[in-house]
């Protein structure tokens, strides 16, 4: 891509760095990394991104990117004693180019939603635009080439021995490179609908043939986008809050109107592809999924046919998907081991892969959000069932383990496996404060049996492995006492009711397709012990993709938002992806990645609080207005969070928000049979929903409060009332006494039962 005719410079600062950082940079200690701060900030000050809203248009998103530091490392060129410099910049590891031999740069990746988009879904030659503010200029920085990134964590190395080097372009090049003001990283796609694109902005040329390096320590960058208007998002807030992450330009959104709060729009989907013989194991999530206002779909394999396979699975799902409303809540579930429920094949490396099932829209990008059950038994199903119904329903309230995560990591010294877990530990996040326990495969105190005992013993709302694996283990060796962590280990688990979310980031722990319960089989297996959910590649998958993925994804965990475990995973590997030097390794372990466990759960991160109905209306037969209360004593969100689904006979009938009042009315025409469920929950706070389920009144009156039957609620009601104090005798709201409370709601029905 030529550099476009960009505007002129308003404001540059150009800054030339002299001897002392010269000297700085050529005694760095090889293979340790150094900070370079450009304005004081501490060691691993991330870039700043803002968009300026008031300089974008439909046609444009603009940004002030500001570098407070780097980070650089002395590399030494194999077969000799000469070194050059790696840079590196704080919070991503997007490069603005990797070209092969020639010097490797770090950029800052912007993922956008595109305002605009060609029908193409192209870009221009000046699509990007860069004006620096601010610069340095660093002398004497030889930057190391870019080289290939095929490693994989499987046993047998990486592939990466072969040193690349273009000597010609270092000696001969005298111009700025890259003159690229930008890389584009994805291609035009949409995710979950929405238009979108992924590109690198470019901060740092070098100077290869004078050794110098330029960095844009401020600067503006704008990305110009073409063709047809986006059609308007309408988004609840946690799909708001969804957007707000992903997005790099999602201010933008607001501010033209191309994305509003719609407060009704709550109701999602909930696809389930299984055998008829599972559905009564299933009904308890069936019914949570339906009390929490997502429509239930059964697809049963036997309608697919016999003979059926991953393609009438998938057409299925595409089928069902064309109905969907609201595309921000769509959830798939499988059920069944392979040979029940087969993986479809990805595209590209034709590979077993569950993820390739909702890739509808794109064939790279999830359309929502797929988890399974790998099950071969109906007990199987159900104690897995029962597992995620407790984490979810009746969780731990008064514990701080939801606040602790547990990291281990591989001791091989190449990968980088325990650094990895260092930097999730050392981060700051969004949302929470949690705290760590690291176990390094490096320290001689770092053994399986610590491991399992902390997880059992202590507990943990999180676990994460980083580092080689398989089908049945954590390893080879994964610390230097040359142990392994193996399904036996895991099914040997006492933890009760302290069901972690498992996050395996290795090479084949859902190995699921040609093995009999492969260890994150194991760790689901059971209804109290091992995890609730467990996330692992279904083969081998490449490094760096995985060390962008394990920071990414605590970074959703603990962001704040109320973010389900299948949307968790999805956009960290969508982040690593960008972040990712190679792009295509970092799309194998997309499609290698299954979360196995309800893609709808979300995770606790603290201990949660009681989500309370106020006093409620008693139900009776015949047509009534009623209105639900929320106890707003102790609430810690705003009531208009709050939604109510109304079911009568298992029937919705009606998904209501609160208003500012904590009341959500409507009305209801009750026959003398039926059953009322309420149901009120929170797309936002770390609450329990709460649930209230009552019989309809059917004493032969719709006026409970009517004592002497006469068809009015008055005085002699009353005085019957009084005469009845402190018995069971006039007891309106079933509490066991008369009380003031049921004299309130005497007091309320005052009048015609007519």
């Amino acid at each position: 891509m030529s550099i476009p005719n960009g505007p002129c410079c308003p404001r540059m600062t150009i800054v030339a760095i002299g001897l002392s950082l010269i000297l700085g940079a050529t005694a760095y200690a090889d293979g340790r990394r150094e900070w370079v701060s450009f304005d004081n900030s501490p060691a691993g000050t991330a870039p700043t991104v803002k968009n300026i809203a008031e300089k974008s248009s439909v046609s444009k998103s603009v940004f002030q990117i500001d570098l407070h530091g780097m980070w650089v490392q002395n590399q030494t060129i194999p077969g000799t004693t000469q070194t050059m410099q790696s840079v590196s910049l704080a919070g991503n590891g997007a490069l603005a180019t990797n070209a092969l031999g020639l010097p490797e740069l770090p950029g800052i990746p912007l993922r956008l939603a595109c305002t605009q988009f060609r029908a193409d879904g192209g870009f221009s030659d000046q699509s990007f635009q860069i004006v620096p503010h601010e610069q340095v200029v660093l002398e004497n920085f030889n930057i190391f080439p870019a080289q290939p990134h095929d490693d994989l964590d499987e046993t047998g190395g990486d592939g990466d021995d072969q040193f690349y080097f273009d000597a010609d372009f270092y000696q001969t090049t005298t111009t700025p490179f890259p003159q690229e003001f930008a890389r584009v990283l994805t291609e035009f796609h949409f995710n979950r609908s929405i238009p979108s694109v992924g590109c690198v902005a470019t901060c740092m040329q070098s100077i290869p043939a004078s050794r110098k390096l330029i960095v844009n320590t401020s600067f503006e960058y704008t990305v110009l986008f073409e063709g047809q208007r986006s059609n308007l998002l309408e988004l609840t807030p946690r799909a708001a809050a969804i957007f707000g992450l992903n997005y790099d330009n999602a201010p933008v959104w607001w501010q033209l109107n191309l994305a509003a709060l719609n407060m009704n729009a709550d109701v999602g989907d909930y696809l389930i592809v299984t055998a008829n013989k599972y559905i009564n194991e299933l009904w308890p999530l069936i019914q949570q999924k339906t009390e929490r206002g997502l429509r239930v779909t059964i697809v049963t394999t036997e309608s697919l046919g016999a003979g059926f396979d991953h393609d009438d699975v998938k057409d299925a799902i595409t089928n069902w998907y064309g109905g969907c409303e609201n595309r921000f809540e769509t959830y798939v579930l499988l059920i069944g081991d392979v040979d029940e429920m087969p993986m479809h094949v990805d595209p590209v490396r034709e590979l077993p892969s569950d993820h390739y099932y909702v890739c509808i829209e794109d064939e790279l990008y999830p359309s929502c959000e797929l988890g399974r059950y790998s099950v071969d038994s109906e007990q199987d199903l159900a104690e897995q069932i029962d597992k995620t119904m407790t984490y979810s329903e009746t969780p731990m309230m008064f514990s701080s383990h939801y606040e602790r995560s547990l990291l281990a990591a591989h001791e091989q010294v190449s990968k980088k496996y325990v650094e990895c877990i260092e930097d999730i530990a050392s981060n700051d996040y969004l949302g929470y404060n949690p705290s760590f326990a690291l176990y390094s495969g490096r320290d001689n105190t770092s053994t399986t049996a610590a491991v399992i005992a902390d997880i059992q013993d202590t507990h943990y709302g999180l676990v994460l492995y980083r580092g080689h694996g398989w089908q049945f283990v954590w390893g080879d060796d994964w610390n230097i006492l040359n142990e392994e962590l193996t399904d036996t280990d895991v099914a040997g688990l006492t933890n009760g009711r302290y069901t972690p979310i498992m996050v395996a980031v290795a090479c084949g722990n859902n190995h699921i397709d040609e093995v009999d319960d492969c260890i994150g089989e194991k760790w689901m297996e059971g209804s109290e012990n091992g995890a609730v959910a467990h996330i692992g590649s279904i083969r081998s998958s490449s490094t760096k993709p995985n060390h962008h993925f394990a920071k990414a994804f605590h970074a959703y965990y603990w962001s704040g938002f109320s973010l389900c475990v299948g949307e968790m995973m999805q956009d960290a590997w969508l982040t690593a992806r960008m972040q990712s030097a190679s792009q295509s390794n970092a799309e194998k372990n997309i499609y290698m990645s299954q979360l196995l466990g309800d893609p709808e759960l979300r995770p606790w991160q603290q201990s949660p609080f009681s989500l309370r109905f106020g006093e409620l209306p008693p139900f009776v037969v015949g047509p009534n207005d009623y209105t639900f209360e929320l106890d707003l004593e102790g609430m810690q969100f705003h009531p208009t969070d709050a939604m109510l689904m109304v079911m009568v006979d298992d029937e919705p009938k009606g998904f209501l928000r609160f208003d500012a009042n904590g009341q959500a009315s409507m009305s209801l025409d009750l026959a003398s049979d039926s059953t009322v469920v309420l149901r009120a929950r929170t797309e936002l706070a770390n609450a329990v929903d709460a649930r209230y389920e009552s019989d309809v009144d059917d004493g032969g009156t719709s006026c409970p409060a009517d004592l002497d039957g006469n068809g009015q609620v008055e005085v002699d009601d009353l005085l019957q009332m009084i005469g009845s104090w402190g018995t069971s005798q006039a007891d309106l709201n079933d509490d066991g006494t008369t009380d003031v409370d049921d004299l309130l709601l005497m007091l309320g029905a005052f009048g015609s039962c007519l």
